[in-house]
This record gives structure tokens, C-alpha cells and sequence, in this order.
């Protein structure tokens, strides 16, 4: 008789403890995403400080494509896409420096730019490339029109295209 006992005890536990299990995953709250920092690809970093959006690119040869989204009373939203990958938008936008690296690069200026401070492109690192041995070939693709309210407006790259439409 003792073993009977034990046996309901113990089924008694059991069904107490699974209970608790089951008022534990009813009070438990739903799972929730949450969005991490905007990331591009690994081949370029980019980042907003006090209004300049500065963009590195790296040895590969990448395509940047800048497109302004939105104008506001801090500065404009560009959105940047790199190798075709989905854009990420960067917010309070004044200025732009692009130093795209090493590599032969294509940087496209894909809609009107409002900045109210510098626009600079560098295909390479950082300023004039070398005159003998630069790696790759840049192009910078202006389709259409830049108002930098009176700032600087620096290009370096081997080819430089501005559409007829502008």
C-alpha cells in the first residue's frame, strides 16, 4: 500500500508542476523583435555625425548609389545603396563625404541632392588619386541635380558623368 502512495504523490506532483508550467507560458509576454543598427554590407561602413554622412568603401569594387528621400528642417534623408543590396537611410543629412577605396567603383548620384553643406567624392581614399598606379577605375554618375547652399562641390574620380538633362 505504501507503493500506492508514492505513486499518487508523486502523479499528484506531476500534474501541480505541469499546471505551473502552463499559468507560466500564459503570463509569459509575446516575443518581440526589435530592429538592430542599419547595417549595409561588410565592403563599406557609413555614419551620421553632427549632420556629415560619411561613407568608407573598402579594396573591392563596389556601386554606391545615393538617393535623396526626404528634405527636412535639420537636413535631408539619403537613402544608400551598395552592390544593389536594399538602401539604408540616413537622417539630418547636411553634408556627404564618399571615400570609396580601392577598387574600380561607381558612384551614382540618383536623384536631386538639397544639402545645405559639402558634397565630396573620392573614387579612392581620401583626395586626388595618383597619377601613376591608382587602383581601379572611377566613375561618378551625376543623373541628376546638386545644390550644396553655397558649400563645397569636390570630385575626384577617373570619369566624371553629368547628365545632359542638367
Amino acid at each position: 500500500m505504501q507503493w500506492f502512495r508514492q505513486l499518487a504523490s508523486r502523479l499528484t506532483q506531476a500534474q501541480v508542476a505541469r499546471r505551473k508550467s502552463v499559468e507560466r507560458l500564459r503570463r509569459r509576454e509575446p516575443l518581440q523583435l526589435e530592429a538592430m543598427e542599419p547595417r549595409i554590407l561588410l565592403s563599406a561602413t557609413a555614419s551620421v555625425d553632427a549632420g556629415l554622412l560619411t561613407i568608407v568603401g573598402d579594396s573591392a569594387s563596389d556601386a554606391f548609389v545615393l538617393t535623396q528621400t526626404a528634405l527636412g528642417t535639420n537636413g535631408v534623408t539619403i537613402a544608400l545603396s551598395l552592390n544593389g543590396a536594399t538602401a539604408v537611410s540616413y537622417n539630418n543629412v547636411k553634408s556627404i563625404e564618399l571615400k570609396a577605396g580601392a577598387g574600380s567603383d561607381a558612384i551614382t548620384v540618383a536623384s536631386d541632392l538639397t544639402l545645405t553643406g559639402a558634397l565630396k567624392i573620392y573614387g579612392n581614399v581620401d583626395g586626388a588619386p595618383p597619377l601613376v598606379g591608382a587602383p581601379g577605375i572611377d566613375r561618378v554618375f551625376f543623373n541628376f541635380n546638386v545644390f550644396t547652399g553655397g558649400g563645397l562641390l569636390e570630385v575626384f574620380a577617373d570619369h566624371i558623368s553629368v547628365a545632359s538633362s542638367i
